[in-house]
């Protein structure tokens, strides 16, 4: 069994590689802050983004890591598309250790594994610089030994746990997630302890776990005045939030194509008809069949404070539209569950139709077919991503973008604003502003160009941000000369 997880582990890791294999790790606009704050802290000068301002809207444990790689000789780049790579296949093999441990069919547990691997949700965090990866990772290493600190109780297993939350929390800021769980685990699943006793370690395990993110924030706050730098209000209600979480939770099992009512439709049958049948099962045989809930405490809590936190955070405020990447670090503990459920189930109706070997070859059949689904979502994406490149501005239509040309082969002297700043950072090598938004005092912005010299507009049509004003609203506010029209864009000097 072991070396069949090391061998999917590894077809993770190729996976990965596959899908960067044409321009490298996909790379968004938090992407390019983190690989500017690995540059300067590898230089020397400090956690830094890509203008320049202090790098304090996310925790710096992923750019700490590729500056480390960055000073062995890797440039960031290179570091976080390996890294990725890496901790997905780390990823397929440790939530296959939490698989065989919890589940009475190792067929069935190795089925689990391998929809791990076939997970669309963690390929996609994995090829593009982005910290989920590795949140989720350290969530499954969370999981698979807090059981061991609850149950032995010794120190060395209690600092082990507390360094795993505490490293999410430098992860990213929803590594909070794992202090809350742990904190919920000690004071209700050690019930032969006394109160002050786990009291105690209750209070070990949250010093341990959130000083150092504690130390990041105040970091930040004597910097800015900030925790984690301005956020804007969040343009969701808690319902549409909710109901964002319910179907990327949905998509998961049902094809896309399927409506999201009648998808949530089938999920929610398909479950109710285990339980039904687990209920059924424990009544007739007399209880016969022991579960541990322990086994299983740790990635129920797990996803229901994190899908709470990611639904209220999101409600309070405007970080991104609710999707796959943010949901991804708890897709292992999801699927962990409806196999459990699965594994429990068909347990029973074996033990009760006294044919073992029959149910396990119906649910072993019954989790192949529905394999297949996840295979072929993963089987295009790795194959778009090899054609056009991982994502974001590794894609083809920003690699080979004219205005990024134009930009690498002409001096530019002077002030560059634009609606991609982070783009002409990453790919032509050249700090820009951020252009006017619609929020923002125009004529502050007009101020700011009489004072300066040269001021040049680079606006991309591949880039579409509303909260920006466009090229005519600020043509009607400040003199516009032409420099350079491309299909994708156009090069501007403001006056």
């Amino acid at each position: 069994m072991q070396a069949v997880l090391v061998l999917l582990s590894l077809a993770g890791v190729v996976l990965a590689l596959l899908s960067t294999s044409r321009y490298g790790v996909g790379l968004s606009p938090d992407s390019v802050n983190y690989i500017s704050a690995a540059r300067t802290l590898s230089s020397g000068n400090g956690y830094l983004e890509y203008t320049g301002d202090p790098f304090v809207r996310w925790p710096p444990l992923f750019p700490t890591l590729l500056a480390v790689l960055a000073l062995a000789g890797i440039e960031p780049l290179n570091g976080a598309r390996f890294m990725n790579a890496f901790v997905f296949g780390l990823i397929v093999f440790t939530s296959g250790q939490l698989f065989l441990r919890s589940m009475k069919s190792k067929a069935l547990a190795i089925l689990c594994s391998l929809s791990i691997l076939l997970s669309v949700p963690l390929l996609r965090v994995s090829t593009v610089a982005w910290t989920e990866s590795l949140l989720a990772l350290l969530a499954v290493l969370f999981v698979l030994y807090i059981p061991r600190f609850l149950s032995k109780r010794t120190l060395l297993s209690l600092l082990l746990v507390s360094i795993l939350a505490a490293l999410s929390c430098l992860q990213r800021y929803a590594g909070v997630v794992l202090v809350l769980t742990g904190c919920i685990l000690i004071s209700s699943s050690m019930p032969k302890t006394s109160l002050l006793e786990r009291v105690k370690y209750i209070v070990v395990f949250a010093i341990i776990s959130v000083v150092p993110a504690t130390i990041w924030l105040i970091r930040n706050y004597i910097l800015t005045l900030t925790l984690t730098g301005g956020r804007s209000p969040s343009p969701y209600s808690l319902w549409q939030n909710m109901a964002l979480t319910l179907q990327v939770l949905t998509r998961w099992f049902v094809p896309r194509e399927i409506p999201f009512s009648a998808g949530l439709m089938i999920v929610g049958s398909v479950v109710c008809a285990i339980a039904l049948i687990i209920g059924s099962c424990r009544y007739r045989l007399k209880r016969q069949v022991n579960f541990d809930l322990r086994q299983v405490l740790p990635a129920v809590l797990i996803v229901l404070v994190y899908t709470l936190f990611l639904t209220v955070s999101s409600t309070i405020i405007y970080f991104d539209r609710i999707s796959d990447r943010f949901l991804a670090p708890i897709y292992v503990f999801v699927m962990f569950l409806v196999f459990i459920e699965i594994d429990l189930g068909f347990s029973m109706v074996s033990q009760f139709l006294k044919k073992k070997r029959r149910g396990d070859l119906l649910v072993i059949g019954l989790c192949s077919l529905w394999l297949i689904y996840p295979l072929a979502c993963v089987t295009r994406s790795v194959s778009a991503h090899i054609q056009e490149g991982a994502g974001g501005y590794n894609r083809i239509v920003w690699r080979e973008s004219p205005v990024m040309w134009w930009l690498r082969t002409h001096r530019v002297e002077g002030k560059i604003y634009s609606n991609a700043p982070a783009a002409i950072y990453i790919l032509a090598g050249r700090s820009a502003q951020m252009s006017p938004r619609r929020s923002t005092d125009i004529s502050l912005f007009k101020e700011s160009l009489a004072s300066e010299g040269n001021n040049y507009l680079v606006w991309c049509t591949n880039m579409h941000r509303q909260y920006l004003y466009d090229v005519e609203e600020l043509a009607s506010q400040v003199e516009i000369e032409e420099v350079a029209t491309f299909p994708d864009g156009a090069i501007y000097l403001l006056k």
